[in-house]
């Protein structure tokens, strides 16, 4: 009974290896389970090798990746392109500038060029400075008035000013315009050229 009792509370055994060689590791170790695996086929992102074939379907994603990239993204990536890429520069220059048509000072051979599309400082409109029209420009010279009996349920001492730009642009029905006492959303009742947001006198030359 006594030995019994002996095997039965005996210690566990530390096995020891003597043999001198590291056993091999776990490959496991270390690693921490993922609880949300990807799905098999999931795609991943690799650089993009070049050239890439000339079809729609690519045409179709770079049109679709110009149109989510920032702004200030794509000036930077044009500006570096046409620094390093001869055909990208004459493509662009092709595009974004014309010749001025003032005489150039000395020497006669510079050429005077300008950007070819300007901002309309009446209207705010972009426009291509080859092919303005006499009446393209479409505006109100005068400014825009707050109408007080339009705005009923308008307290200035819990909401603020009535007469602000934010109102102008939330709520242009509420205004008239000082020109012609047309509504705030009214079209311009002036037709004229476009005339360029910086002056010709003061704009900067590019070469």
């Amino acid at each position: 009974m006594s030995m019994s009792a002996d095997t039965d509370m005996a210690p566990e055994v530390e096995i020891i290896d003597l043999t001198g060689e590291p056993s091999e590791p776990d490959p496991d170790e270390g690693l921490v389970e993922d609880d949300d695996p990807e799905e098999e086929g999931d795609d991943r992102t690799r650089p993009v090798a070049f050239p890439l074939p000339d079809g729609v379907n690519y045409r179709a994603q770079l049109r679709a990746a110009i149109q989510s990239t920032p702004e200030h993204r794509l000036r930077q990536t044009l500006v570096r392109l046409i620094d390093s890429d001869a055909a990208v520069y004459s493509a662009l220059a092709r595009e974004l500038l014309v010749v001025g048509t003032r005489a150039p000072e000395p020497p006669a051979s510079t050429v005077r060029v300008l950007p070819r599309w300007e901002t309309c400082e009446n209207c705010g409109e972009s426009y291509d400075v080859n092919s303005a029209a006499q009446d393209a420009c479409v505006f109100h010279p005068g400014e825009m008035e707050a109408v007080e009996e339009r705005f009923p349920d308008w307290d200035e001492q819990c909401h603020g000013p009535m007469d602000t730009q934010e109102n102008q642009q939330e709520y242009p029905e509420n205004f008239d315009w000082s020109c012609c006492e047309a509504a705030g959303d009214a079209n311009g009742c002036v037709k004229s050229r476009h005339t360029p947001a910086v002056s010709k006198n003061k704009r900067r030359r590019l070469v």
